[in-house]
């Protein structure tokens, strides 16, 4: 038995990019969320990436790098953390 099938190259955009071509309501019917969720990524600047086939039609997943940590240290906590640091 011999199997036939295709190996499409898959490549990574960012999000914003596929906005642009083609269209905040396409891109969410792509993604499967809501439009509010795309206009969120775009008014947050958020870092959103597409991994999508080689036609560009199909969007595999998505995922977004953010910084480590990502919630600021209040500056109790900095002072906490300098404290038991210098001891």
């Amino acid at each position: 038995m011999v199997f036939n099938s295709k190996v499409s190259e898959m490549k990574t955009v960012p999000l914003i990019s596929l906005i642009d071509s083609q269209g905040r309501q396409a891109v969410a019917d792509k993604i499967g969320c809501h439009l509010t969720l795309v206009n969120q990524v775009i008014s947050k600047k958020r870092e959103v990436y597409a991994v999508v086939d080689e036609s560009g039609d199909v969007i595999d997943h998505c995922y977004e790098v953010r910084d480590f940590p990502n919630k600021r240290i209040s500056n109790a906590k900095k002072k906490k953390t300098s404290v038991v640091g210098s001891n």
